[in-house]
């Protein structure tokens, strides 16, 4: 019985040996070729478990900030999960490359917000301040888009969006951030924590104060909707949400979203850089008598 105790073992060491002597796995490490493995295997995958495939090395690929494989990310979530489309996943890792400068990316987040995120409405305002953004990088495809969105929105509406897109952070950054692949800062998504704030109705009145502006949806609905959803992502139960109409000339209305009011802008400035460390696009206005920025 012990020589086969003793042949058995000696087995054993021999197969570790030998694998600890073969080569690594061809998986690849490095953002790039994670990135490229990903692409290929996508355009190849005809069956769920190679868009898995795909999905897997784009998402390693996409956490190390390689911006070309999160938009490639979530163009795979939007278009090749039909049964259970993936949306907030494709807008997490669109908006993710197109903060840091991402042409494609912006210019996608600007089509997400156009054809509707929320209950099929269209965010106008954030559809044309991110695709403004990729028409100002070269993207020759975005410029259509642009000039349907200027057709659609009045002076009113077109000033907040260009306020909005001043807003952001990525304007700063862009230059910086045109060079493929680069390590980025990701911001990981929060979970929702239950908020007690009270969201008004629509109406015309607001207290006057700063506010912090956070969407602007052509439909009163989904833009409380929209307001209660930002309120339950802020650790505080201490904010009011307003949702006021803006018409422009043509009659058309938006419902823009606020959260406030405060006394001051720095208060409302705090805040909004708490949403945006969130992932959440926001701006700050003010409301006074006769005033409305």
């Amino acid at each position: 019985m012990q020589p086969q105790i003793s042949n058995r073992l000696s087995l054993i060491l021999f197969l570790l040996a030998i694998c600890l002597c073969l080569p690594v796995s061809a998986q690849p490490r490095d953002a790039e070729s994670q990135y490229r493995m990903g692409q290929q295997q996508r355009l190849q995958a005809r069956k769920p478990s190679e868009v898995a495939l795909a999905e897997s090395y784009l998402l390693q690929a996409a956490k190390q900030g390689h911006l070309a494989a999160q938009t490639e990310l979530g163009t795979l979530y939007y278009l090749d999960f039909p049964d259970s489309p993936r949306l907030d996943s494709a807008h997490y890792w669109w908006q993710t490359a197109a903060r840091s400068g991402d042409s494609r990316a912006q210019n996608l987040l600007g089509l997400f917000y156009l054809n509707g995120q929320e209950g099929g409405q269209p965010d106008l305002v954030r559809a044309y301040a991110w695709t403004s953004l990729a028409v100002d990088a070269g993207l020759p495809e975005a410029l259509d888009t642009l000039k349907s969105l200027e057709e659609q929105l009045g002076d009113n509406e077109i000033l907040v969006a260009r306020q909005f897109r001043e807003s952001l952070p990525v304007m700063r950054q862009a230059a910086a951030a045109r060079s493929l692949p680069r390590t980025v800062s990701i911001p990981s998504p929060a979970e929702p924590v239950s908020s007690a704030s009270p969201i008004e109705g629509v109406s015309d009145s607001v207290p006057t104060g700063y506010f912090v502006q956070s969407g602007a949806l052509a439909d009163a609905n989904a833009a409380q909707r929209e307001l209660q959803r930002i309120h339950a992502r802020i650790d505080k139960n201490t904010h009011n949400g307003f949702v006021k109409p803006l018409k422009n000339a043509n009659g058309r209305w938006l419902y823009r979203l606020l959260t406030g009011p405060f006394a001051e802008r720095r208060e409302a400035a705090n805040l909004c850089a708490e949403l945006k460390d969130l992932g959440e696009d926001c701006f700050v206005v003010s409301e006074f008598p006769d005033t409305d920025t």
